[in-house]
């Protein structure tokens, strides 16, 4: 049996202006375990931390999928609005099972997507592809000190804070980035290769940032820590 994924998930609200992959799928009962997980808990406060440890739970003891090819396809299967959730939840339901998940690299499609995810990959050790945009704090405390950290690539625009509170991860942004990029960076890199905004580097600790395109400001409250514009060293000076 094939069916349309706009069949499928029409519960979810399409803009009409945006053009969203409808490609014909064999009935994938995987996918559809892991998108009525998503749907219970898109709707919830997941910086509660009873949420996270009860899902943690149910994902374990009902054998959620949560692969890369499992969170791959869901990212493809929908198109999240600000009507059913909220960037936060929307960024940390994904963050979380990226790091329920056993394999090493992910990719998640959001090109397609009304929403953009706050909060995606917040302490992920993983490495993470995202094919769109993304929203505020991108890669907050992604990496971990001691073990090997990971590579996250943005192939679209990052909004407000990006790389906040880095914890070693190597984060490269294709598109622009917004206000306070690095934001109490504690170590890793952060790499832009558009335009960046606004107090960029406020309350860095340690780490590198490097903007090949504008840079509007960088943060006057900076302890440590190197920030390179179009290969020009201007923190420290």
């Amino acid at each position: 049996t094939y069916f349309s994924l706009t069949i499928i998930f029409s519960g979810y609200k399409k803009n009409p202006a945006k053009l969203l992959r409808t490609a014909e799928l064999k009935e994938d009962p995987r996918l559809r375990k892991l998108l009525e997980f998503y749907e219970h808990y898109v709707q919830r406060d997941l910086f509660q931390g009873n949420d996270f440890l009860e899902m943690r739970e149910q994902a374990k003891s009902e054998n959620i999928p949560c692969s890369a090819q499992d969170m791959e396809k869901l990212s493809v299967a929908i198109n999240p609005s600000d009507q059913h959730t909220s960037p936060d939840r929307l960024g940390l339901f994904f963050s979380h099972m990226i790091l329920f998940g056993n394999d090493k690299e992910y990719r998640i499609r959001t090109a397609h997507w009304d929403l953009c995810p706050s909060y995606l990959g917040r302490h992920i050790d993983k490495n993470l592809v995202v094919d769109g945009d993304v929203g505020g704090h991108f890669g907050h405390e992604a990496g971990s000190y001691g073990s090997p950290n990971p590579v996250i690539i943005v192939n679209g625009n990052a909004g407000y804070a990006a790389g906040s509170g880095l914890n070693g991860a190597s984060i490269t942004i294709k598109g622009n980035a917004g206000n306070s990029l690095g934001n109490n960076m504690l170590c890793g890199v952060i790499t832009v290769k558009g335009n960046a905004g606004y107090s960029v580097g406020g309350g860095m600790i340690r780490g590198f940032i490097f903007i090949e395109g504008e840079l509007e400001t960088i943060s006057d409250n900076i302890t440590g820590g190197k920030i390179y514009h179009k290969g020009k060293l201007v923190f420290p000076k």
